[in-house]
């Protein structure tokens, strides 16, 4: 039979393993988080790049070479953010994977 000393004695241990799982799913929390808005800001910028592009081309009444080159470098600054979505896509399921490790410690031991 256990006694209050013998439970105490086991707090330490179980107050760092709760901790932790808690820890880490805080920080999986916040990951998430900071991945939804750096993805909508991505996309806010992607949109006024292309609204500046649209009202340039607006008051010009031709089509010229300028307009073409900032359609080619619209081109590769999208590229560059399908590059940091898909970085942000990797950090997310990561983060993911983690909550999950944490979630099966906290089943096991509790």
């Amino acid at each position: 039979m256990r006694t209050a000393l013998h439970i105490l004695a086991d707090f330490p241990s179980i107050f760092a393993v709760a901790f932790f799982s808690n820890f880490l799913q805080i920080l999986w929390v916040a990951m998430w988080i900071y991945t939804y808005f750096s993805i909508q800001n991505m996309w806010q910028q992607w949109a006024d790049e292309n609204q500046a592009e649209l009202i340039a081309l607006a008051h010009n009444e031709t089509f010229n070479v300028s307009s073409f080159n900032a359609s080619a470098t619209n081109i590769t600054a999208e590229l560059s953010t399908s590059e940091e979505i898909f970085a942000n896509l990797i950090s997310f399921y990561l983060f993911l994977s983690l909550f999950w490790t944490s979630m099966v410690i906290r089943n096991t031991l509790f």
